[in-house]
């Protein structure tokens, strides 16, 4: 009785549902699966146009799961701040936010050691482009 089969996508989750009266899902453990599953991943705007150090100018802080401009010129500033070796993709995963948190560490002049590039960080690291 399944009339259609619809994809509904909201951010990176992607969730399958059988038109039916009745849900049915046909795998439901690790076990029953043939192949892994896989992710349609829906395009993200990314904001290569806005500087760190406008972001920051109005406000904002630079964290976890930004992308673009900002969070590229925040990497390369890092990495002449203290080699972290970080790739200058513009997008703010784990490997950036670790070395946020290292550069807040050892450097005097932040009081704060979160991961997020706000004022009192970009302060600094604004030196290093």
């Amino acid at each position: 009785m399944l009339n259609a089969k619809k994809i509904i996508a909201t951010g990176t989750l992607v969730v399958s549902l059988l038109a039916s009266a009745t849900p049915t899902f046909a795998a439901t453990r690790n076990s029953d699966l043939k192949e892994a599953p896989t992710a349609i991943m829906t395009p993200q705007f990314v904001d290569w146009s806005t500087s760190a150090s406008t972001i920051i100018a109005r406000g904002g802080v630079i964290q976890k799961g930004d992308q673009g401009l900002s969070v590229r010129q925040v990497q390369i500033a890092l990495n002449n701040y203290g080699h972290y070796g970080l790739s200058t993709d513009g997008i703010f995963g784990t490997a950036t936010e670790n070395a946020v948190r290292q550069f807040q560490f050892a450097d005097p002049n932040i009081v704060q050691v979160d991961g997020i590039v706000g004022s009192e960080s970009w302060n600094v690291l604004q030196n290093y482009l």
